[in-house]
């Protein structure tokens, strides 16, 4: 029989032996790496508040905040997160229920609702299931439900009892910029729109939101903008580039151009047909689109023709 057989080459039928971890040279490559940088992009928090009886009692509760900030040795450089976000695809799951929201303008959003479970909420807070508190996340540039960086986020509200939902910005996840041919003037001026639909679904529910990157900083821009008839008890903004200048000098550099080009073409298919129609009344030129290299080149050719 074929174990007799096998049991005459003992070598050959042994399964190889695994290698020691610590005998490995790429686990010796990323401790050589991160020992490298880590000292160097250890960060001090400044953070600024008003000394009020409830930011104390929150500081105390979270003495985290006031602690200089490190990041994870083996992720401490933004390049590498970017690497580690685009392979990554172990991602948790989550059950999601998407809505198509039409815009005034005939634009569309797409929103992404993470269920409530009721066995967290319902036995820790006596109120209605439609009146649970809702997390609203605007994520960063392009982003989807399906990112790396935005799951853990949305389960984490899930698990807390919230119900959550993700706003994707229009023309992400086969929705439409514009029927117009001319957008808002920023994502942020979207927000006003949204936020009150979802209001009004649930009209007993508290809302927060929370931004992330880019997100982050058009949810301040909304509160700034829209502070006397903004419905919000309460925002946090994660990651917010205050700097705009900076933050787009940095993604012009190579690498981050070339991992948003890669987007390019998810933002541009689903409406296709908008834009051959925009170029043939002049108000694109589509060809000059589709070429875009950069950032820079598809906001000019684009971005700047919906304002």
């Amino acid at each position: 029989s074929s174990l007799l057989y096998l049991s005459q080459f003992p070598k050959m039928a042994t399964k190889a032996k695994r290698v020691p971890f610590y005998k490995k040279r790429r686990t010796w490559y990323t401790l050589g790496v991160g020992l490298f940088f880590y000292p160097n992009f250890a960060q001090k928090t400044n953070f600024f508040y008003k000394e009020t009886a409830f930011n104390q009692r929150v500081l105390k509760q979270c003495p985290s905040i006031l602690l200089g900030y490190r990041s994870t040795y083996w992720l401490c450089w933004g390049t590498l997160q970017v690497i580690y976000n685009k392979f990554n695809k172990k991602l948790p799951y989550i059950h999601v229920d998407s809505e198509m929201y039409e815009l005034e303008d005939g634009g569309e959003v797409r929103l992404d609702w993470i269920p409530v479970r009721a066995h967290v909420h319902l036995s820790e807070v006596n109120r209605r299931e439609e009146d649970t508190p809702i997390v609203i996340v605007f994520g960063g540039v392009s982003a989807t439900t399906e990112e790396t960086y935005l799951r853990p986020l949305l389960l984490e509200t899930q698990n807390r009892g919230f119900r959550t939902v993700h706003v994707h910005q229009r023309g992400l996840h086969g929705t439409k910029i514009s029927v117009s041919g001319k957008s808002k003037e920023t994502w942020a001026d979207d927000f006003p729109e949204v936020i009150a639909h979802i209001k009004k679904k649930y009209p007993g529910a508290p809302l927060v939101a929370i931004g992330t990157s880019y997100g982050a900083n058009h949810l301040a821009r909304y509160a700034a903008k829209y502070s006397d008839t903004c419905p919000l008890e309460a925002m946090a903004t994660v990651c917010n580039p205050y700097d705009i200048d900076k933050a787009v000098d940095h993604m012009r550099k190579p690498f981050q151009q070339w991992v948003i080009s890669q987007r390019k073409r998810k933002l541009v298919e689903p409406s296709m047909d908008i834009l051959e129609e925009w170029d043939k009344q002049g108000l694109v030129d589509l060809k000059t689109v589709l070429n875009t290299k950069s950032l820079k080149e598809f906001d000019a050719a684009l971005g700047c023709k919906l304002r």
